[in-house]
């Protein structure tokens, strides 16, 4: 896979209770810009600030998931229907996934 060009992560929200938006930053600021502005109020803000600034993390570990997947023998897995499994870990709608978060 070839490497993102999103700001690297982690991030982190910036929290400004002068202000009506919260900033999602990569913690080292290596790039003097927010990765996002966030405007709104209370808790809907503050889960959707939460969600973005969680978005390196949830790229990284959906890729491993899908790393780990597409090696997987699925003669060794028991005790699961197919079908159940089969909708479970869809690789294609992790494929999909990683390339809607990717340019």
């Amino acid at each position: 896979m070839e490497p993102s060009q999103h700001t690297n992560g982690p991030w982190e929200i910036l929290m400004n209770p002068k202000e009506d938006y919260l900033l999602i930053e990569n913690v080292d600021r290596c790039d003097f810009h927010p990765v996002c502005v966030i405007y709104g109020e209370g808790k809907k803000q503050e889960a959707n600030a939460h969600l973005i600034a969680a978005a390196p993390e949830l790229l990284d570990a959906l890729k491993y998931a899908q790393s780990i997947i597409s090696s997987m023998d699925y003669g060794t897995v028991k005790h699961i229907e197919d079908n159940l499994l089969d909708e479970a870990i869809d690789e294609n709608r992790i494929l999909e996934a990683i390339s809607r978060a990717t340019l």
